[in-house]
Parts: structure tokens; sequence; C-alpha cells
């Protein structure tokens, strides 16, 4: 039912937008649940699975037994009622499990063909013109359209009906398409004491990460990004990932990846404490009344000018604040698995180990300043303006690649004009109009269209305000004649001009 007619039929309902993403992680607990009985399950959507049955009766009972169990462990995880279906095929399991009734609970004891005969042709996976068409037959049941021939039912309904029929006929060969999960490694350890020191939580750290870096070589992978979290007393949980920059097992670069969110977090809440309303550092801190009414404790009233140390310039104490609630377990992960390899090294210089340590530091400050705060760019050659020059690329260097050639030099200036003149001012300035077509950038001057086939720039120039304002990108141009132009884009019109030749 559309959403506009349900409005119509009930106006003081409740309308609350689709949300997949949300249905898909409630509807994975569900999943989880059925692979506690079974090593494999096929997510058939949204409220629709299936799970490989064979051989768990010694373990669980016959059919209905591991029904029932199944049940009670969705309910148990998610609170939502289940209906169970168990027989050889997926029609016939999906159809004993939307008709169980109040059991819940429906097992298929004979061949599927039989069980499936008497149901509604509805129950095929169908489309609605195909069903029409077989209502308009006289065909009503499964078991009916299961007896039509199969060439007829191929060259009528196509391929989606010829697998159909063979549902009908209780055939369904396709083997259950086990569900596939990301591979996350992680390690946690949990305090008895909330701790406050910055240095022990990096040694617990230091510790994690040498458990992981173990179990990555024993499977023989390496890990795209890191991520930790930290759980204080208070039942807060902080979260951090970081990307790096390139694959790896090291203990050092997990650790560090992990050491620097956490520096960077603890560095925030030591800033939070300096800056508080009605005290700022330099300025005495407010002292207990004498009736205790709007004093702080003075424990508090400590942290506080021992962190005013931090603001003022003086060593940072690498603590949280003693009134802070403090950390009471602290886990570190690793994900996007990759499988591992060897390290390239390069025979002529050392390119890979100077974008190590770009990196390196790139991977630091993108810990303490967001993942966004630092990026490379790279030329565009087709660009004509200077704000679509460069591109934003990925943060980090690729640490196998040589150095890359520029494709933009203004070394061909020198031989622009070749050995036959010298530049052309033209006064005024020509307008010309810039195309492009097939990909080939083209110049049109005075009537006459040439192709670009080298260019040099752009260079923005602008002058100051005592000057008569000029906005304007600069380019040299060859073109296919062996001329060459200056031209220049002016900012304040839109319009291209020829500022000179080079003939």
């Amino acid at each position: 039912m559309a959403v506009k007619e349900a409005a119509q039929r009930c106006p003081e309902g409740v309308y609350v937008a689709d949300d997949p993403p949300r249905y898909g992680k409630a509807f994975g607990a569900v999943l989880d649940v059925l692979e506690r009985f079974s090593p494999v399950v096929e997510d058939a959507g949204v409220g629709l699975a299936f799970a490989d049955a064979a051989g768990l009766a010694p373990l669980y009972g016959p059919g209905a037994a591991l029904g029932a169990r199944v049940r009670r462990g969705v309910e148990a995880a998610t609170g939502q009622i289940a209906q169970v279906g168990l027989a050889t095929g997926r029609l016939a399991a999906e159809v004993a499990a939307r008709t169980t009734g109040d059991s819940g609970v429906a097992v298929v004891s004979g061949e599927d063909r039989a069980y499936l005969a008497e149901h509604p042709v509805d129950r095929l996976p169908l489309d609605e013109r195909a069903l029409g068409h077989l209502r308009m037959l006289g065909i009503g049941t499964i078991g009916a359209f299961a007896e039509l021939p199969a060439n007829a039912v191929r060259m009528r309904y196509g391929v989606e009906g010829a697998r159909a029929r063979g549902l009908a006929r209780g055939e369904d060969p396709r083997p259950l398409k086990g569900r596939t999960q990301p591979v996350v490694l992680d390690e946690a350890i949990d305090f008895e004491w909330e701790e406050h020191n910055v240095d022990r939580l990096i040694f617990a750290l230091q510790a994690l990460a040498q458990r992981l870096a173990a179990r990555l070589a024993r499977r023989g992978l390496m890990a795209q990004q890191v991520g930790s979290r930290i759980e204080r007393s208070d039942g807060t949980v902080q979260r951090f990932t970081l990307a790096l920059p390139e694959p790896s097992g090291s203990a050092a670069s997990l650790r560090d990846a992990a050491r620097w969110r956490l520096e960077a977090w603890a560095g925030d809440v030591r800033r939070d404490l300096c800056i508080t309303p009605g005290w700022l550092p330099g300025r005495p801190s407010p002292q207990p009344s004498p009736t205790g009414r709007g004093s702080k404790s003075g424990r508090a009233l400590a942290d506080e000018r021992r962190y005013a140390k931090v603001s003022q310039g003086e060593a940072a104490v690498q603590e949280i604040p003693l009134h802070r609630p403090g950390v009471v377990r602290i886990g570190l992960n690793v994900e996007q698995l990759v499988p591992g390899a060897g390290t390239q090294r390069s025979l002529l210089g050392n390119r890979s180990e100077r974008a190590a340590r770009a990196n390196h530091a790139i991977s630091r400050l993108r810990a303490q300043l967001g993942d966004d705060a630092v990026f490379r760019t790279e030329l565009c050659p087709d660009a004509w303006t200077l704000e679509t020059a460069s591109r934003r690329i990925d943060a980090y260097m690729e640490t196998g690649a040589q150095g890359d050639a520029s494709a933009l030099s203004p070394a061909w200036l020198a031989g622009l004009a070749g050995a036959r003149g010298l530049t052309r001012l033209f006064t005024p300035p020509r307008p010309v109009r810039i195309s492009k077509i097939d990909g080939v950038s083209r110049v049109t001057l005075e009537g006459t269209t040439r192709k670009v086939v080298a260019r040099y720039g752009p260079q923005r120039v602008q002058t100051e305000w005592w000057a008569e304002p000029v906005d304007r990108d600069y380019l040299h141009v060859r073109l296919d004649d062996g001329r060459g132009l200056v031209l220049y884009r002016d900012g304040a019109q839109s319009r291209w001009f020829a500022q000179g030749a080079l003939d």
C-alpha cells in the first residue's frame, strides 16, 4: 500500500521514514543467532534467512526441537518473535515458515513437491504480470503450475518462469551462500582500578598491539585500519579509527596509530579543564567559600592549578584529571585485513624511506587534527583556471612509486616560438573563445580555430587595492600550427582574451 493511500485511510497514523541500514543492522542480530546453530547461514533480505540444518539433529534434537530452540534464541537476543520452517528446499521452508500459525514452527515431513502442491501459485517467485496470466488460465496452485510443459513455461515466462517451475517441483540445486563478514581482530585489557595516567594506557596499548601483530602474523595478514576504544567508569565509550598509509602487521605501527589518537583525546580533556567558565589561565583560581556553596572540591582546585601549567607553556602532565572519570577498559582492533606481502625496496635512491617517514608524520597529524585536516593535491593538466588546476587526492604518499615526472614544465616556453620571432603584444587584448571537442581544447581567435597541443599554467595575477583591480588567470598555449599565445581569463568579466603571440 502506498503511503499516500495509507495516510488517507488513517490520517491519525504516525509514518516513519524508511531506514534500510537500521533494518539491516537489526536483522544482523537474527543472523548471528542462526550462526550459533548452523555453519552456513544465507541472508535472503531483511526478514528472511536460510540455514543449513543437515546433521544438527544429534546436537539439538529433531526438526521441531531445533526450530523451538532457534525461536527462543532469537527472542532472547532481539525481543522479536521468529517463525521457523524446516524443509529440504528454500521454497518449501519459506512457505512453511510463513504459515506456521500460533506454534511458530512448521516441519515439512514429506517431499517438498507434495507439500507445495496445494498452496496458491502466488507463493512462487514470479512477477505480477506472470501471476495474472496464470490466473486467467485457471492455474491457481503451485501443483498445477508444476504440471505445465517445461518448454511452454520457458517460452512464455522466460528463465525466471523455468526456475519457478523447478521450485514448484521441489527442485532447487543451488547451494546456500553463507554470508560474508569482514574479519576484525581485537584485543582488550580490563583495569581493576580507574586509570588516569596516559603513559600507563600507552603501555597497555603496546601489549595489545603485540598480541594483534602476532595474530596477524599467524594468519599471514596485514591491517589497513586501526581502531581503539576507551571505556570510562561513568559508562561512556570513546572510539577512534585511523587508516594506515599502507597495510602493516607491525606492532609499532598499530601502537602508534592508537597512541596518537589517545594523546590527542587526553589533550582535549586537559584543554577542556583549563578553559572553564569564570576562570582563565593566569588568574587566581576560585577558592572555596566559607559556607561551601558554589565552591569546588579540593581535588578539582588542585587539578585546575596543576593543569594551568599546560596552558601557560610549562611541561604537560600526561594524566587525565583525577576528578574526571578514569579509564576502566581499553581495546585495540584491526580492520580491512589483506594478505601479507613483502616490502619492495628501491635499488636506486631512498624514495621509499622518505615516503614512509612522510606517511608517519601525516598519520600523526591526522590523528591529532582529524582525517580531513591533512591531504595532498595533484595538478590537473587540462585545467584552464586556477580553481580547477589541482584536485584533492589521498593524504598518504605511495611508498613504492617512483618520482612523478611533471607533465607541465616551463622548459617548453624556451622553444615555444621556435627561432622565427619574438612576443607580440595585442593592444588592446583580443577576445578569444575556448572550446573542447572530442577531449581536445581549441582556441578561436579572429575567426580562426586551432587545436591546443601544449600549455603551461594557469597562474593567478591579482593587484592590490592601490592599483586598478585585476584578477586574471594566465596561460601559455602552443597551437598545432607552431604558434604560441599568451591567454588570460578576466575574473570580473568571466571572458578569455589573448594578451600576445609568439610567432
